[in-house]
């Protein structure tokens, strides 16, 4: 019975070291900052969709 008690937060530490070692051996690669002018299209149509408000394609915020 002590063996139920036991193998749940055992489970989840060892969970959680798998995690960070996998985390630690294969980080998330960096996301691109600057918007592409293929996006511009797709941004415009998101935020008309979101807001409403007719944006002007290039126009900088």
């Amino acid at each position: 019975m002590v063996w139920l008690v036991v193998s749940g937060p055992v489970a989840v530490i060892l969970a959680s070291i798998v995690t960070v070692t996998l985390a630690i051996r294969h980080p998330d690669p960096p996301l691109r900052r600057s918007a592409s002018a293929d996006d511009v299209p797709a941004v415009t149509a998101r935020n008309h969709a979101a807001t409403g408000v007719q944006g002007v394609v290039g126009a900088k915020p």
